[in-house]
């Protein structure tokens, strides 16, 4: 049991923001471990609103001063860290889950960390989807949240979220957002082998419109027409559907690249085929124009 740090004001007179910039380091470490694992009783969360514990923390950070954000960071850091290093962590639990997700927003980079729980085989559930806890996904959407490439090796990234996505359809949407990183090309060449559920079809079509954000609309269609003869006809259908309520209407052969017929789009799309043809007459990979602002 962690006994709570001390207070001389009764809980229901405490400004958290002025009382957490009052607790020294250790008095705030125990307050964010009992914060995390649900025990804290003198903030209660708003259950009406379903509050997770991590939130009061999240929402007062940018306003606290700079010396106890520095402290917060401190202590979340070695918290993960813990996490990381030590198999029988008390943060390998549903506390972990909170302090994973409070960790994106006030830490730099955990990168390493992120990566060691996610290659940490012990932490994927036997049936992933049906478990309550999944640590293991809570572990990928930080290491995309960090937006990590590979660490300077983007083929083992590449391997990396193509390992995930084969796992389990819980895991899809997360796999095809990792090599979304990496460019638009590796996340849609990975179209033709989701496993197409109502679950997946949700986190993919809404990463579809990220994408074209990201990288240029014009772009993305072009990548995607490549893919297009390789899709299942429900996926076509419901990609069409998504682009035509985006006010984009597409024009895919069943053998053929695509044609976007909105007009603004078309030059794009010329000037984009002319390029391609460039590269393959020079053997390059078509590849690099993902990176090329084409």
């Amino acid at each position: 049991m962690v006994d709570h740090p001390r207070t001389d004001a009764p809980p229901a007179r405490l400004d958290p923001k002025a009382w957490i910039e009052n607790q020294s380091p250790e008095e705030l470490a125990s307050w964010i471990k009992c914060r995390l694992q649900g025990s804290d009783t003198l903030f209660r969360m708003d259950v009406r609103q379903d509050e997770l514990p991590h939130s009061l923390i999240e929402r007062l950070y940018p306003d606290l001063d700079a010396g106890t954000r520095r402290s917060i960071e401190r202590i979340v850091v070695g918290f993960v860290r813990d996490m990381a290093r030590n198999p029988a962590s008390p943060w390998r639990s549903e506390a972990g889950d909170e302090l994973l997700l409070l960790s994106q927003f006030v830490c730099k980079d955990l990168t390493e960390e992120y990566l060691a729980l996610a290659r940490d085989q012990s932490l994927v559930p036997s049936r992933p989807g049906e478990a309550e806890l999944d640590l293991h996904f809570r572990a990928l959407q930080s290491l995309l949240e960090a937006r990590w490439t590979g660490n300077g090796d983007w083929q083992e990234a590449r391997e990396f979220w193509k390992a995930e996505e084969r796992r389990s359809p819980r895991y899809a949407g997360a796999a095809f957002d990792g090599l979304a990183l990496l460019g638009p090309e590796h996340a849609l060449a990975l179209l033709p082998d989701l496993p197409w559920t109502e679950e997946v079809a949700d986190e993919i079509l809404d990463s579809l419109l990220d994408l074209m954000d990201e990288w240029g609309r014009s772009k993305v269609l072009y990548l995607l027409g490549q893919q297009w003869p390789h899709l299942t006809g429900r996926l076509r259908r419901e990609i069409d559907e998504l682009l035509q309520d985006e006010g984009i209407r597409i024009a895919f052969g069943s053998q053929a690249v695509g044609a976007v017929e909105t007009p603004e789009e078309a030059p794009s799309i010329a000037r984009y085929h002319a390029a391609l043809g460039v590269l393959r007459r020079c053997g390059q990979k078509a590849e690099v124009l993902a990176g090329a602002g084409v």
